[in-house]
């Protein structure tokens, strides 16, 4: 009764401390509404706009819990579920309606909540994962099922010798079920790859980019990215050179996936040198250096390039302006500060002048190499 005693102590402390219906505060200038919370757009727009904490919406959670796991109800626990996101939009809660969802065999909406919860990045993922193959099975897609069924073994998924006896994984049409049972069967013959495994995992840190952008001298400053963890360097060239200090160091950052097909994964990560000054501004000062890289779908480097920034002081400082088709322009400029930046860094150094030197454009080969455009060449 784990859940109801949650619950239970949810309640109390609300009666021994009074707090407001709702203190998160949605800057986001969208409000969910019934018409459109399992939209995934809408959902993360207000998710990422939102700071704070709702104890309305965690109240509602909890009660959502405690009819769902406790009393069985999963149709009960929809309304409450939905007031709890309505409120504060919660990976939690939205994987939780996913699974009252499922039991009510609404695999479609079960579906939206799943992707949902996943892009705000529940844990573990390997359930998400899980449970969005038994949805998929649900619609007698077996294909689908196997794929994110497996997605779930390689997350960690740990009950893998029960895979072929779970109910909900056992509803298909004949055809369906015999192909989901021969993919899941030969993944567990072979066992787990773990650098599939990593490399799946890198991959899905990583957000997709919002095309056309341009990675500009303010970008780093303007978005919150995501660290990347130094376990990758296996993907992240770069991290195998840094060095580290007392007070300095190198961050290294993912800014997005610029195409995803089914052999080549191209992404923009970017590096950002750390320094521990006593009010941080020279921290905030220093620009990105960015790159894209594209890999086959083992993680293997395929070609990389500098599209932005730059590594060294001595050399132009590049702009990349990335187009809605994943094509990319990178122009070079010539940076003179009011004092040397060698010398006195970049907070409180004025930028005096900018030189345009030259541009060069790029395009994305289906092959995963960058196909210089218009003389480009000159710039690898």
């Amino acid at each position: 009764m784990r859940y109801l005693s949650l619950f239970l102590l949810a309640v109390v402390l609300g009666a021994c401390h009074p707090q407001s219906s709702n203190t998160a505060q949605n800057h986001s200038g969208i409000t969910l509404t019934e018409n459109n919370y399992l939209d995934l757009d809408t959902a993360m727009m207000v998710f990422k706009g939102t700071t704070g904490t709702s104890p309305a919406a965690d109240k509602k959670f909890l009660a959502a819990i405690d009819k769902y796991r406790n009393k069985k109800d999963p149709r009960g626990a929809l309304s409450l579920f939905k007031a709890s996101i309505l409120l504060q939009p919660q990976a939690k809660a939205y994987y939780e309606m996913g699974n009252a969802l499922l039991d009510l065999d609404k695999p479609g909406e079960a579906l939206h909540a799943y992707a949902v919860a996943e892009a705000m990045n529940y844990k573990p993922l390997y359930r998400v994962f899980f449970n969005m193959g038994c949805a998929y099975a649900h619609l007698n897609k077996g294909d689908s099922a196997a794929e994110y069924v497996i997605t779930a073994i390689e997350f960690g998924y740990p009950n893998v010798k029960n895979i072929l006896k779970d109910p909900d994984l056992l509803r298909m049409n004949p055809t369906a079920q015999d192909y989901f049972e021969w993919r899941i069967r030969d993944v567990l013959t072979r066992g787990v790859d773990p650098e599939k495994m990593e490399w799946a995992q890198f991959t899905h840190d990583m957000p997709v980019l919002e095309l056309p952008t341009t990675l500009d001298m303010k970008y780093g400053t303007t978005h919150e990215l995501p660290t990347i963890s130094f376990e990758y360097e296996r993907y992240v060239a770069e991290m195998r050179t840094v060095e580290f200090s007392r007070e300095t160091g190198e961050d290294f950052l993912a800014v997005g996936t610029v195409r995803n097909t089914d052999s080549v994964r191209t992404l923009v990560y970017a590096s950002h040198e750390v320094f521990d000054s006593e009010d941080g501004s020279e921290i905030s000062a220093i620009p990105f250096t960015y790159y894209i890289a594209s890999y086959n779908q083992t993680g293997k480097l395929i070609d990389k390039m500098l599209i932005g920034g730059r590594e060294k002081l001595s050399d132009p400082f590049k702009v990349a302006t990335i187009k809605a088709n994943g094509d990319f322009d990178i122009t070079s400029f010539d940076l003179v500060y009011e004092k040397k930046v060698e010398d006195s860094g970049y907070a409180n150094n004025k930028l005096k002048e900018q030189k345009e030197l030259n541009k060069a454009s790029y395009s994305l080969g289906q092959d995963g190499h960058f196909v210089p455009r218009n003389g480009a060449l000159t710039m690898r």
